[in-house]
């Protein structure tokens, strides 16, 4: 060990060598304390996403709620939306063709050093079902305006609405 010492001390591209290594290993070894970014951003999105799917169901039931309590003879209403899935989302793409194959690939834009698809637009959650309980769904009238209303304004068919009356 005392004669690699010496020759370290005497040769300077080996001290530079041998110093080089030291410091790259030091930074290896370091790194692993750093916490990486795109996890925590990855964990940021899924608990954001998560927040905007049950937003959007409640504005959605907060907006339904006002609009069928202006109908005549409707009364106190209370609605629940259920969605099928949260938002879609739909990303550019570029097809290539060759003779008997077709191969598609996202378009990536180079954002900050990191490739990020490129965002075409983000469909909303499809409605899977309406749950109305009201106070005049006794009434046809009532129970008529409330599913045109429904099923017009979600764009959903008559089946996937139903209405009851709110018990006293």
């Amino acid at each position: 060990m005392s004669k690699f010492s010496e020759r370290l001390r005497s040769d300077k591209k080996l001290f530079l060598i041998v110093s080089v290594c030291i410091v790259g290993l030091a930074l290896l070894v370091l790194s692993e304390f750093i916490p990486d970014k795109d996890e925590n951003v990855t964990e940021d999105l899924i608990v954001n996403e998560n927040v905007n799917f049950n937003s959007y169901e409640k504005e959605l039931e907060n907006r339904l709620k006002v609009l069928l309590e202006s109908i005549k003879d409707a009364g106190k209403v209370q609605v629940m939306i259920t969605v099928e899935s949260g938002d879609e989302k739909i990303y550019a793409t570029e097809s290539n063709t060759d003779n008997e194959n077709e191969e598609r690939k996202y378009v990536l834009l180079d954002v900050d050093g990191t490739d990020n698809g490129l965002l075409l637009k983000i469909a909303q959650p499809k409605v899977r079902g309406v749950a109305v309980v009201c106070q005049g769904a006794d009434l046809p009238s009532v129970r008529e305006e409330i599913t045109g209303a429904v099923t017009s304004v979600l764009g959903i068919s008559t089946n996937r609405v139903n209405i009851s009356k709110m018990k006293s």
